[in-house]
């Protein structure tokens, strides 16, 4: 007969294990492409608030990301290769987009910059979800 402090031992040891593997893959979660209706109201509202007049072989140079973890905030940023090979305009920003409710398609862009953004608007989580690469800016 096995002593049963060594199982109990081993069970938390793989119950801590698979909780820690659950834990990975929730912080891994990648944001969605937009879907077919979200991604022309995502350029639309990017094109309002940064006010240029693209071509119209330009205008679908953009990525559109959407938020897997909050729905309601998404990205957008050049596709420099593509808008270099279309000779549209090349910035280095991108846009911080919301929606009223996670099905709207009322986009609007709370923040855009090449910047890191300020937390009241994107989570650390977010920001590696959606991307960005580095966390947010706690002062701003």
């Amino acid at each position: 007969m096995l002593p049963t402090r060594p199982l109990h031992r081993l069970a938390a040891l793989a119950l801590t294990a698979a909780l820690a593997a659950l834990l990975l893959l929730a912080a891994t979660a990648q944001a969605r492409k937009a879907t077919a209706i979200e991604r022309p109201a995502m350029i639309a509202a990017w094109y309002d608030a940064i006010d240029i007049d693209d071509p119209v072989r330009c205008r679908n140079t953009w990525v559109t990301r959407v938020s897997a973890y909050r729905p309601r905030t998404g990205i957008i940023y050049a596709n420099s290769l593509l808008r270099e090979k279309r000779g549209c305009s090349i910035g280095d920003g991108y846009g911080v987009l919301r929606r009223p409710t996670r099905t709207s398609t009322a986009w609007r862009v709370v923040f855009q910059s090449s910047d890191v953004p300020p937390c009241r608007l994107i989570t650390a989580r977010m920001a590696r979800e959606l991307g960005l690469g580095f966390v947010c800016d706690p002062r701003g």
